[in-house]
């Protein structure tokens, strides 16, 4: 799954981008949002690389994160599955749709703090040393953790 945070307003930014924005549920700054790795959301983090940061995160740090804030098992005994990692294979897979879960109590939008120390710098791409864009091997983990 990816996870994908807000980082900059929309000020001046086409239709277009703020319809992106608000179907992948990022409605203000400093929200997080799961996505499952498909090439519809691939598309929209693509389009929307100057506004959110994004990067694929392990399972366990998915289910670690979403056991302090939503009561897991009942999400995935009420959607008919065996355990959570076999909901998140099925929800990347396409096999689960990410609305169906959402629908049975899966949470995947969180609005967040500031993260502490803040961002490096909200105009550049992480490439750039800065915050937006992808983010490789986890690193998003390290951010969603300063939240």
């Amino acid at each position: 799954m990816y996870a994908a945070i807000r980082v900059r307003g929309l000020p001046d930014r086409s239709r277009k981008i703020e319809n992106t924005l608000k179907h992948m549920g990022l409605n203000q700054r400093n929200s997080l949002v799961f996505l499952p790795e498909t090439e519809t959301f691939e598309g929209m983090l693509d389009k929307t690389k100057d506004i959110v940061t994004y990067g694929a995160v392990s399972q366990e740090f998915l289910e670690e994160f979403l056991e302090d804030r939503i009561d897991i098992e009942s999400v995935y005994e009420s959607i008919g599955e065996d355990s959570f990692e076999d909901l998140v294979d099925k929800i990347d897979e396409g096999e689960i749709s990410l609305s169906e879960a959402v629908g049975e109590g899966f949470v995947n939008t969180f609005d967040m703090n500031s993260p502490k120390k803040g961002f490096k710098n909200t105009k550049r791409q992480f490439k750039q040393s800065g915050s937006l864009g992808f983010r490789e091997n986890h690193r998003i983990e390290k951010l969603i953790r300063r939240m």
